[in-house]
């Protein structure tokens, strides 16, 4: 069974990222959601070369969390978003978190990609 970024579990959804299940809208290679004061979405792409994350223009803060055997790539990107990238079956996973009071640290990305990846 091929991994669906849309099927994400709805109380993670609610609680750790902070954003309305029912307000999922489907787009290219996944979904997004919005909360009170976040944006979410969950994207799987082919091809990301994980290893290229660190050169990449606009990325700061670049730290690493194990989840079961999988490595997760947490990130700021150009100031304003945080992203977690991990391989998913030989695919990338990205999960982007756009919040209000933006903070490079990203603290709760880093939470929600934990239980998130958990479950896959």
């Amino acid at each position: 069974m091929e991994f669906d970024p849309c099927d994400l579990d709805e109380i993670t959804l609610t609680i750790a990222v902070g954003v309305d299940p029912k307000t999922v809208v489907p787009m290219s290679g996944g979904c997004v959601w919005t909360g009170e004061d976040v944006a979410f979405t969950a994207t799987i792409q082919a091809g990301l070369p994980l290893d290229s994350i660190e050169g990449t223009a606009g990325v700061t803060d670049l730290t690493y969390i194990d989840v079961g055997t999988r490595r997760v790539q947490i990130f700021a990107y150009k100031g304003d978003s945080c992203v977690a990238v991990v391989d998913i079956d030989g695919r990338a996973l990205q999960l982007t978190m756009m919040e209000k009071d933006f903070s490079s640290f990203c603290i709760r990305l880093s939470v929600a990609a934990r239980i998130l990846v958990e479950d896959i």
